[in-house]
């Protein structure tokens, strides 16, 4: 081909390719029309230039299109009047609603949608959906009434075109006229799909002001919901008062106000991007005066929240959460607090004391000393030290980061009484000295709750791995001291234990023990619950389901109750028995003997099969189940009714069970109820997720929201599983906050993983076989040895998994070694030429594959010298394994004639054979 047939075929492909090249192709300066925003914003009698826009026809893809008003093509369009105005972008085969939205010049919002219910007609908007019906709406004087209070969830849509945004502010001024109880609420729904679910809404109950007052939550696919977060208004909502509830919602963010009040932040990802607007009520009768949507044109604002101390101390190479705490118990110790979380000060009237009594600095002067990244625990030895702390704490109208620490109960409870927002530790460190019996912690359990704390501080010479599990079992936190603490060793040795938090006089010194650990280390495991039993192998709440979860490897049955109609507790989740059994209608409408006639084979008759003769059980029931082996038990408290709480404790009291028995509920009224009762019984208060937190920033607000959400009811942490990350258990541990997220499945593998990695106090799930098989803890078969030198000894490595079996690992563990040297381990055996003290690793897989690490306690390894081992041989008394002795003990220490002389001859030998060598070298290399 010749250069000018070449060059004419070019310039035909040029011709061809261009218009297909020119198709969708959009300027750098075009405004881009988002999939999930299709509006122009503009201004009345302000001309709009339509060529200047690209449009998403789908997410991220812009494209030029042409419009048309109605079927005329437009170039520009100058709106006459403030409103809406539809017009369709179209490209290709490609088209897709434009809306001009226009308001005044001196307008502050660019208005999609108002309602002001001026008329019967405003009714005809509005579609009742999921077997709602318009019956129960009416207007009246201006109002939607919307008369519901015997319907659990009653949804009016918006008009369907506002479905096309994502984007948008929603606006609503509604009161409620009446409700079933003050937990019932309204709800905003947005980013409605299918007309019907799943969707988003900002849930409001007419007691705004509980911890879960106000909620972001999700309608699930499977019809469920899912609370992702929660919040609170100033003020419940009087009958009959007229509140604006708003939502701001621009891409991932989302904020839920109260007359302009924050009351929910979130910026998590979210799956659905645009979708259909609603009011929903729950149990209800409200009024509405107007509701009315605007484009969102920015990411809502933010307003800077209270926040919980930032604390700097980095614990580095342990994965798990872990608080650390200086006790300031001499000046110098000031130097020593960049490695704490926390630090311990004693008062005395105004000043802060050393060991001695002396004063290290006056009370006033406390973040001058300590600084603001650090905080602040209180002990004190009565209530006047008690008073005059309050007093200094009250100045400080904001910060509620404070915890009260004594040997004294009543102290404790004095302080936490007088100001519910501090915390509390009970410190049994000199009440107990040596091992924990199950006696010592029945008895102090009771004495942490009683005295309002929820953490106890106990010696490490109390403690092993396998007591501060049982410990942690009963939600009660573990810190650990060592009244002894000199270096690395008791370092490991509170590190290894489990503890949830160390005391340490100096925390560098704890510090540098983190670097013996490998990058992916844990020294605690979660507990595992079951929720409901484990409901994936047998009926929810069944006695099968919990004996099931038992030999799966949960440790703690979680279960759900009610008071029948004849006063007995009875297992159920639903506040009706529709959906899991043969029978129907409300459970503490029934006997006992009435429930008993129906079979439990849960939802849509699953387990009908497998579980023919399985029934309705009562607490008793299965009570009776466990009680030969060790399962702690979760008891939800699902009924209103204030008895339950007395029979619960004395079913309690009957089985002996008060030290495997926690309580947990939505209820607040009910978990003080039961303090009163048994106060010797831990309380969880079940809440929706704390608002995302992948900041130190956001840990710290989201950690000030729950002190003011659970202290007051000495109560753990125990929130929906959503939005948990490390920085926000990491900020709770530190503080003796225990949390006890609900409820993985096996769909959130990831997500369990995580939470097992980061340290959270348990984990509620339905799949509790998929951790059967997980290794929860290590221990060597002897935590000392005594060896000769150079003699070997086999040692087990024991994993114990959370089902129970027990494996030695010896042959896969690696030995860490703590002090001293000259020690080997291969193949489970080792061998010593000096004294060490050792630890083991074992690196273990979780059930999204990922790896961590495992330790043992440390080994103290003790090897004799030869003149010792003679004397062990024929029976003589030697000196302490340690000491080293030589053949002549009791002689002068310099060396005898007779060993100078057979060293001076060694030495002459080897000279000679060094020489003759040489020569032969030399020799050698002149012959070749």
């Amino acid at each position: 081909m010749n250069l000018r047939k070449l060059f004419s075929l070019f310039l035909a492909l040029l011709l061809i390719a261009a218009p297909i090249a020119s198709i969708g192709v959009t300027a750098d300066d075009d405004a881009i029309i988002a999939f999930n925003e299709p509006a122009i914003p503009a201004t009345v009698g302000e001309k709009i230039d339509l060529t200047s826009y690209a449009v998403e026809f789908a997410e991220g893809s812009p494209e030029k299109a042409t419009f048309k008003n109605g079927e005329t093509e437009i170039t520009e369009f100058t709106p006459a009047s403030a409103g809406v105005t539809a017009l369709t972008a179209v490209s290709g085969d490609k088209s897709k609603n434009i809306y001009v939205v226009a308001k005044n010049k001196d307008d502050a919002e660019y208005v999609l949608y108002y309602n002001g219910f001026d008329d019967d007609n405003a009714l005809s908007e509005l579609q009742p959906i999921g077997g709602s019906s318009l019956t129960l709406s009416s207007v009246k004087d201006g109002k939607l009434v919307i008369n519901a209070l015997g319907n659990g969830g009653y949804r009016l849509l918006l008009p369907a075109w506002l479905g096309d945004f994502g984007n948008y502010r929603i606006e609503m001024s509604s009161a409620v006229a009446q409700a079933t109880d003050t937990a019932r609420w309204q709800s905003i729904m947005y980013r409605i799909q299918k007309n019907d679910y799943p969707y988003y809404h900002m849930c409001i109950r007419q007691n705004a002001a509980s911890s879960n007052g106000v909620e972001f939550a999700v309608r699930t696919p499977s019809n469920q919901w899912d609370v992702q977060t929660t919040g609170s208004y100033v003020e419940s909502q009087k009958a009959n008062t007229f509140y604006t509830h708003s939502v701001e919602i621009k891409g991932d963010f989302i904020k839920q106000s109260i007359n302009g009040n924050m009351c929910v932040w979130s910026s998590s990802e979210k799956a659905y991007k645009s979708g259909r607007i609603g009011i929903q009520v729950n149990y209800s009768n409200i009024n509405v005066d107007y509701i009315k949507v605007s484009l969102q044109l920015d990411k809502p604002s933010r307003p800077k929240a209270d926040s919980a101390t930032l604390t700097s101390a980095e614990v580095r190479n342990i994965n798990n959460s872990l608080g650390v705490s200086a006790e300031l118990t001499f000046a110098d110790a000031l130097n020593d607090l960049k490695d704490a979380h926390n630090v311990i000060l004693t008062v005395k009237g105004n000043d802060v004391i050393d060991k001695d009594g002396k004063a290290i600095f006056a009370l006033d002067e406390l973040y001058d000393k300590v600084g603001t990244s650090i905080v602040p625990i209180f002990r004190v030895n009565s209530t006047a030290d008690a008073d005059t702390v309050l007093a200094f704490i009250a100045k400080d109208k904001k910060n509620n980061d404070f915890s009260f620490i004594s040997t004294n109960p009543d102290v404790v409870k004095y302080a936490r009484q007088k100001n519910t927002r501090v915390r509390g530790i009970l410190d049994l460190t000199e009440k107990y000295t040596s091992l924990l019996t199950s006696e010592n912690i029945s008895e102090f359990r009771l004495a942490v709750n009683s005295s309002l704390a929820k953490t106890a501080l106990i010696d490490i010479s109390c403690l092993d791995k396998e007591t501060v599990l049982k410990i942690q079992m009963l939600n009660v936190n573990v810190w650990v001291a060592d009244k002894s603490f000199s270096g690395i060793v008791d370092s490991v040795k509170m590190l290894t234990s489990g503890a949830n938090g160390i005391v340490v006089n100096s925390p560098s010194k704890l510090a540098e023990a983190y670097d013996l650990f490998a990058s992916n280390s844990l020294t605690r495991t979660p507990i595992i619950i079951g929720h409901r039993g484990n409901p994936t192998n047998a009926p929810e709440n069944s006695i099968s389901s919990y004996l099931i979860a038992w030999q799966n490897g949960s440790d703690v049955l979680e279960t759900d109750i009610y008071l029948t109609a004849d006063n007995e507790i009875v297992i159920m989740h639903d506040g009706d028995i529709n959906r899991t059994t043969t029978g129907s209608g409300n459970i503490e409408s029934m006997t006992v003997e009435q429930l008993k006639q129906f079979n439990l084979w849960g939802d849509n008759d699953v387990y009908k099969s497998k579980f023919p003769d399985e029934k309705i059980p009562t607490l008793r029931d299965m009570f009776e189940a466990i009680k030969d082996n060790d399962a702690k038990v979760f008891v939800e408290i699902k009924s209103g009714k204030a008895a339950i709480c007395q029979k619960l404790a004395d079913l309690i009291d009957e089985y002996n069970f008060s030290d495997r028995v926690c309580v947990i509920s939505f209820n607040a009224t009910q978990l003080a109820n039961l303090q009163k009762i048994a106060p010797q019984i831990t309380c969880g208060y079940l809440l929706g997720a704390p608002s995302a937190s992948t900041t130190p920033e956001e840990a710290g607000e989201e950690v000030y929201k729950v002190i003011n959400a659970i202290q007051p009811y000495n109560s753990s942490f125990n929130p929906s599983y959503s939005n948990q990350s490390e920085e926000f258990i990491d900020a709770c541990t530190e503080r003796g906050i225990a949390v006890w997220p609900w409820t993985y499945a096996s769909g959130s593998k990831e997500a369990f993983s995580n939470a097992f990695r980061w340290g959270y106090n348990g984990l509620t799930t339905n799949d509790c076989q998929l951790t059967a098989k997980t290794v929860r803890i290590i221990n060597a078969s002897v935590d000392a040895i005594e060896l000769n030198r150079g003699e070997s000894t086999s040692i087990e490595i024991n994993a114990r998994t959370y089902d129970r079996t027990v494996t030695d690992v010896a042959s896969k563990a690696e030995m860490i070694v703590i002090e001293g040297d000259n020690v080997t381990f291969e193949n489970g055996t080792l061998t010593a030429d000096s004294d060490a003290v050792v630890m083991f690793r074992y690196e273990c897989r979780l059930i999204d594959g990922t790896r961590y690490s495992l330790y043992t306690s440390p080994v103290m390894i003790s090897v004799k010298s030869a003149v010792e081992s003679s004397k062990a041989d024929t029976g003589e008394e030697s000196n302490t394994i340690s000491s080293v002795i030589s053949d002549n003990a009791g002689s002068s220490s310099e060396p005898s004639e007779e060993k100078s002389n057979t060293v001076l001859w060694i030495i002459i030998a080897a000279i000679a054979v060094i020489a003759v060598a040489a020569v032969v070298i030399v020799f050698s290399k002149k012959k070749k």
